[in-house]
C-alpha cells in the first residue's frame, strides 16, 4: 500500500531520527558539507558555481513562498515547529507550483534546474505536492 510522504518523513524513517533532526540534515549547508566530504561517491553531482547561484535563487523563491502560505506554516506547526527563527535559519521553503511563472523562458536555465533536481524530466517542479 502506497503512503503519501515527503523528504522529511523519508529521512525520519531512513535515518531513524526525529522531525527536527531530519530538517537539520536537509539544510542546504549540511548537504553541501556532505557533498564535499563524500565527493568520491559516483552518485553525487557536484554543483558548479553557476548551479549554486541558481539554486540559491530558487531557495530564496521557495522561502518567500513559504512565508506567504499559511497552509505550509500550519503543517509545520502540527509537527511541533513554531519557532519562526527556524524558518529563516534553515531556509524553509514551499514549492507552490509557481516557480516556472517567474523564470525567464531560457532553455539553459530549465536544463540546469533539471540537472540539480529542482525540475523533473517533464520540467515540472520536483517537490510540488510532495
Amino acid at each position: 500500500m502506497a503512503r503519501d510522504g515527503d523528504v522529511i518523513r523519508f529521512i525520519e524513517l531512513y535515518d531513524q531520527v526525529d522531525f527536527k533532526e531530519a530538517v537539520k540534515r536537509l539544510s542546504f549547508n549540511q548537504i553541501v558539507k556532505s557533498a564535499v566530504k563524500n565527493k568520491n561517491q559516483p552518485s553525487l553531482t557536484l554543483l558548479t558555481p553557476e548551479h549554486i547561484k541558481l539554486l540559491t535563487r530558487v531557495i530564496e523563491f521557495y522561502s518567500s513562498a513559504f512565508a506567504k502560505n499559511n497552509r505550509a506554516m500550519q503543517y509545520l506547526a502540527k509537527r511541533g515547529i513554531t519557532d519562526k527563527s527556524i524558518f529563516s535559519d534553515f531556509n524553509i521553503g514551499f514549492a507552490n507550483g509557481t516557480l516556472l511563472n517567474v523564470l525567464p523562458e531560457d532553455k539553459k536555465i530549465i536544463r540546469q534546474l533539471k540537472k540539480i533536481g529542482i525540475l523533473n524530466d517533464k520540467a515540472h517542479e520536483h517537490f510540488l505536492n510532495k
